[in-house]
Formats: structure tokens, C-alpha cells, sequence
């Protein structure tokens, strides 16, 4: 008896261990592609001071890792213009995130 509620506890945590990925997974297949162009307002920096993302004038926030703000930094001041096409998050009081796959600066893609 006892070494069937112990493989009861393995057989749930695994079936609960899949349920939580398969919802992570259908949440981020289930984002819907966004394209949001905008003027730099700001520069979103993380904790160490890289830039990941940047604030534009249509109140979205465009959201992109420390290796592409390194290029957005060298090619984009504020007041530039910004086309970022990628995923949307959810809307807040902040605006709308959107996290970039590539971006158009300049004519140029990213």
C-alpha cells in the first residue's frame, strides 16, 4: 500500500509538471503578433544599466535583449523613429508591451 501512494505523488507531479508547461507554451503561441512604430521617448534599462527596451511616443514599450540595445543605442537617439514588430503582452496603465523579433531603424532591419 505504501508504494503505491508514492508512485500516486510521481504520477502527479509529473502530469501537474506538464500541465504548467503545456499552459507557459499555448500562452506565448497564443500571443498575437504586434507591429508598433513610434518615436524614442526613453531608454528602458535592466538592473546592471544595459539597454532593453525603449519607450516610444504611442505609449508602447518596446521590449529586446542587452545584445540589440547595444545596437539600437549606437543607431537610434531619442526622438528617432522605431518600427518594432514581435509579440504583444498584455495592456497596463504603462502602455503595451511588445516583445521585439526585429526591428526597423532607419529603413534598416534589425
Amino acid at each position: 500500500m505504501r508504494l503505491s501512494k508514492v508512485k500516486y505523488v510521481i504520477v502527479f507531479m509529473i502530469v501537474f509538471c506538464f500541465g504548467v508547461l503545456l499552459a507557459w507554451g499555448a500562452k506565448r503561441w497564443w500571443q498575437q503578433p504586434a507591429t508598433t512604430p513610434g518615436q524614442v521617448v526613453a531608454f528602458i534599462l535592466d538592473p546592471e544599466g544595459h539597454v532593453e527596451g525603449a519607450a516610444l511616443d504611442n505609449g508602447d514599450q518596446v521590449r529586446f535583449g542587452p545584445q540589440a540595445g547595444e545596437i539600437v543605442v549606437s543607431r537610434v537617439k531619442i526622438g528617432d523613429r522605431l518600427v518594432a514588430t514581435g509579440r504583444a503582452g498584455t495592456r497596463s496603465e504603462y502602455g503595451r508591451e511588445v516583445r521585439a523579433e526585429t526591428l526597423q531603424i532607419a529603413g534598416q532591419t534589425v
